[in-house]
């Protein structure tokens, strides 16, 4: 990528490089970088992924926030920038409604609001609830909440769903752990947290993990 900068490549020179694509998708943990959905191989024909810029290309306004939350030195190096790319699933458009992710988010800007997800400080943007639902991780701007809700559109229904048998799943293994053993000693719990935390990093709806780990915790 940086060969192709300093070549004065635009950005749509850059989405049709596949090693760009393929390195996002591994360094996010082969998930979408908003509802952490699995992403097929990018190679694969008919992949359906998504490259998003968090700082839109259209972005309007050049502030702070967007400095920080792109990576970039200006509004015009936005869309060639390292640090403002994530790789998203299709946001449902296969579905053709209740749209997600980057397909919802359209050129909103979202910085003032938000993080970027590649580098906030810690393991997750949001806190996944009892019902499947997210909600903003405390730190998050004000603002975070209508993001998640209406922007991003991550409470959608069929997301809701799916975390919901994430988190039934990984609930019914424990318990059925501590059926096996009489219940579970604090040190039980703390083995099994921590191997949740580490599947956390590369299983699809990694958050679903993080809340059955904390709560262990």
């Amino acid at each position: 990528m940086l060969t192709l900068r300093q070549q004065g490549a635009t950005y749509g020179d850059m989405a049709s490089e596949s090693s760009i694509r393929r390195t996002l998708w591994e360094q996010q943990g082969r998930r979408c970088a908003y509802c952490e959905r699995a992403l097929p191989d990018p190679a694969i024909p008919g992949h359906n992924t998504r490259i998003e810029h968090f700082h839109p290309q259209n972005g309007g306004d050049w502030t702070g926030d967007c400095e920080r939350g792109s990576h970039a030195s200006a509004d015009g190096r936005a869309p060639v920038t390292w640090g403002n790319l994530l790789l998203c699933c299709d946001g449902n458009e296969r579905a053709g409604r209740n749209f997600t992710c980057d397909k919802a988010k359209g050129n909103l800007d979202i910085c003032a609001q938000f993080r970027n997800p590649r580098d906030w400080a810690v393991d997750r943007l949001v806190n996944v609830e009892r019902d499947g639902r997210v909600v903003p991780l405390p730190g998050l701007p004000d603002g975070a909440d209508v993001v998640l809700e209406h922007v991003l559109n991550l409470n959608a229904d069929h997301l809701v769903v799916a975390r919901k048998v994430v988190l039934a799943a990984l609930k019914r293994a424990v318990s059925g752990r501590a059926a096996r053993h009489h219940g579970l000693s604090p040190q039980q719990r703390s083995a099994i947290a921590e191997n949740l935390r580490r599947d956390a990093e590369t299983r699809e709806f990694g958050a679903c993990f993080l809340a059955v780990a904390a709560s262990l915790s």
